[in-house]
């Protein structure tokens, strides 16, 4: 998996969760693709698809995988890269590699995201979440946190 956090590289949840991987290399579960905590967060982030990136908008975060909404035209088996922007100028770029699970109408397709699209992380994502909670708690605060679609 590419992981980074790159600094200055500005470009803006339930509780189940994404895909875990197992020790023995099968396919997990689907109690287990749940255990991982979901956190709800509009973040801004681009779904890069070999050099393209595509605006899209980060709806849920996991340690294995994210949801988020989009323009972009993904199909299911498909190698993307996130690039996730954080911080209140946007400061902050976490970039994560995967595989996209899913893309389904978002909203009845009637939004500026007409899709929601379900990654997988090639490897966990860890150490981000209590980030994550804190722009969630924000949003909470602001009445402005995401919602299902």
């Amino acid at each position: 998996m590419t992981e980074s956090v790159r600094p200055g590289a500005g470009g803006g949840t339930g509780e189940d969760a994404h895909e875990r991987p197992t020790t023995t290399g099968e396919e997990p579960s689907e109690p287990e693709r749940r255990r991982q905590e979901r956190i709800a967060a509009a973040v801004v982030t681009e779904l890069v698809t070999g050099e393209i990136p595509h605006m899209a908008m980060l709806h849920d975060f996991s340690s294995t995988g994210a949801l988020v909404l989009t323009r972009a035209k993904v199909n299911a088996g498909e190698r993307i890269e996130l690039h996730i922007h954080m911080g209140e100028e946007l400061e902050e770029t976490i970039a994560v590699a995967g595989e996209v699970v899913r893309r389904e109408p978002w909203a009845s397709g009637e939004s500026f995201w007409p899709y929601s699209v379900a990654v997988k992380f090639d490897e966990p994502s860890e150490g981000h979440e209590a980030r994550l909670r804190a722009i969630r708690l924000r949003q909470e605060e602001l009445g402005i946190a995401p919602t299902k679609g």
